[in-house]
């Protein structure tokens, strides 16, 4: 990348989960208002990448980056709270085509490029599953704590909000 005039992003950020599929497509929408936020503030240092699924392809990317924040959706029933989870590196372990994790991604980095940026997964609940692509209203207001989220810790501030944050982020 360095070597093609392209800037390097120093933070990669991935909103992933089906955008046709009601609230799983929060971490679609965390990603695109991080995306707006770095264009405005001019942060060429912030790559934001968005898929169905996290991809074995998203190494590379990733590769180049200081930190990396995934960004997707967890059923309510698991928690109420947008979730923030240090990453735990995976060092062994095979890969499907529907398994492949945040960990996963880090420890093929790891492997492939001798390096393994620090991930944070960030996690919104999401109630409403089904075809369609409109999210509940709960976890709209869910998806702007997110964002907000990241872009504080993007601008080195950590916003207010009911966040159930992992103490090693």
């Amino acid at each position: 990348m360095e070597g093609r005039g392209e800037t390097v992003a120093r933070v990669v950020v991935i909103g992933y989960g089906n955008p046709h599929r009601q609230d799983d497509r929060a971490g679609h929408v965390v990603a695109e208002a991080v995306r707006e936020w770095a264009r405005q503030a001019g942060r060429a240092d912030v790559r934001v990448l968005t898929a169905c699924q996290l991809d074995v392809d998203m190494v590379e990317e990733i590769s180049s980056a200081a930190e990396v924040y995934f960004c997707d959706t967890h059923v309510v029933t698991f928690s109420e709270d947008v979730a923030i989870t240090p990453v735990d590196v995976a060092e062994e372990g095979g890969f499907t085509t529907h398994l492949i994790t945040p960990g996963g991604l880090l420890g093929l980095c790891g492997k492939l490029y001798q390096r393994q940026p620090r991930g944070v997964i960030v996690s919104v609940p999401g109630e409403r599953f089904d075809m369609g692509d409109e999210m509940s209203a709960r976890t709209a207001a869910k998806v702007a704590e997110a964002a907000a989220w990241v872009i504080g810790a993007l601008g080195g501030d950590r916003p207010e909000g009911s966040f159930a944050i992992d103490k090693k982020c």
